[in-house]
């Protein structure tokens, strides 16, 4: 019978440790070993009978509230306990890293250890750009689009979206790459001046 891939639930895609945590700090030195682990390719993860063997690039978008500090624990900074008395994780509980550098991960993050310190994940710290917006819709907009001058912080075409217009060969503008996302409405993200995304609201209606 041919293969038919099931859609992750956000549950899931954290559960199996197909994830990067961001937050707020420094980058610790087991970051740079992501880089050459990137290259070998996972037993399992090759082509499937009955799937295409087109390139196919899956972004993973997981919207919502998330205490960065609670997620990547900086154990190692005394200013971390004087300014979460009440919130803080204890030392005790936290995942130690291996080259961590004094930062390690919420307990129930145990998952994504082994891809951390296996170098096929990574945690990245100190994402931002230059004077933040503090309004969180507009944030989201420069986000998506990877843009903090257009008016109205940010809105307009998305990153994707300007990848997959850049996509488009002259000769056959209907040959573009395609998008397709799962969710009520297509992220802002993958919205292109000429390509535009289809969605799906439900997994399963795409299949």
């Amino acid at each position: 019978m041919p293969h038919t891939p099931t859609p992750y639930t956000r549950r899931q895609f954290l559960t199996t440790g197909l994830g990067m945590v961001s937050t707020l700090a420094t980058v610790p030195t087991f970051l740079m070993s992501s880089t050459r682990a990137l290259a070998r390719t996972e037993p399992g993860l090759s082509s499937l009978p009955g799937v295409p063997d087109d390139r196919v690039l899956v972004v993973v978008q997981l919207s919502g509230g998330n205490d960065g500090l609670s997620a990547v624990v900086p154990y190692g900074m005394p200013e971390y306990y004087r300014s979460r008395q009440a919130l803080g994780i204890a030392e005790s509980r936290v995942i130690k890293l291996a080259g961590g550098d004094g930062v390690g991960l919420h307990p129930n993050l145990g998952p994504i250890v082994d891809l951390v310190e296996g170098g096929r994940g990574a945690i990245v710290q100190g994402v931002g750009y230059p004077n933040p917006n503090r309004s969180h819709f507009a944030s989201m907009d420069i986000w998506h689009t990877g843009d903090t001058l257009e008016a109205g912080g940010g809105r307009g075409v998305g990153w994707l979206g300007r990848a997959m217009d850049h996509s488009l060969d002259p000769k056959h503008p209907d040959a573009g790459i395609e998008c397709i996302t799962i969710g009520r409405t297509a992220p802002m993200a993958t919205q292109g001046q000429r390509i535009k995304p289809v969605a799906f609201e439900r997994a399963d209606l795409f299949r």
